[in-house]
């Protein structure tokens, strides 16, 4: 039923996921030293985190800093979600799943205000880490290796577990092998 929208636990895993994914890269990114703190504070949300957070915890390492800062970043989003969530279903006297479904809009999103901080926060993220030459060169590496792994196990097939020997005259060579490697992980 693509003309309708998913459940609301499904909704709510969806931002989750996204803000779980985007503070842990904000954490790897600056413990890694890839992100620059200072040029971080473009990132409003960032910046007004940061800020609270120093006046709560004074003459504390940066370390701290940056925890205490993206607990409140999480918990600034998590509160807006819920709020946001909450003022949708009062307005809309959402009561039901099929409520939910049948509104074809998603419910479980950020505030605009909120909306727009996240949005620079993952702009900022795209710009600064993901596209970090580290990270492309470990992405370029990874694809590599691979695409070796796939080569391998594609011509020598009794690299393979007996299992997935018998599946392949089922799924064919080059599912089974991009199965395998994938469960690697």
């Amino acid at each position: 039923e693509m003309d309708k929208a998913p459940c609301l636990e499904a909704q709510i895993v969806d931002v989750a996921d996204e803000i779980a994914y985007n503070n842990h890269d904000l954490d790897d990114g600056l413990s890694s030293e890839m992100i620059d703190p200072v040029s971080l504070e473009q990132a409003l949300l960032w910046k007004e985190s940061l800020k609270e957070v120093k006046k709560k915890y004074t003459g504390v390492d940066f370390k701290i800093l940056r925890c205490q800062t993206i607990i409140s970043i999480i918990n600034r989003q998590v509160t807006d979600l819920i709020e946001t969530v909450s003022k949708t279903i009062e307005k809309e006297a959402i009561g039901s799943v099929e409520d939910v479904r049948k509104r074809g809009a998603v419910i479980a999103r950020f505030g605009t205000e909120m909306e727009g901080k996240n949005r620079e926060l993952k702009i900022f993220l795209k710009d600064n880490l993901y596209s970090h030459y580290r990270v492309l060169r470990m992405a370029d590496k990874a694809k590599r290796t691979l695409e070796s792994l796939f080569n391998l196990y594609s011509r020598n097939i009794n690299l393979l577990p007996s299992k997935a020997v018998v599946d392949m005259e089922r799924e064919g060579k080059e599912r089974v092998v991009c199965d395998y490697i994938a469960g690697m992980t």
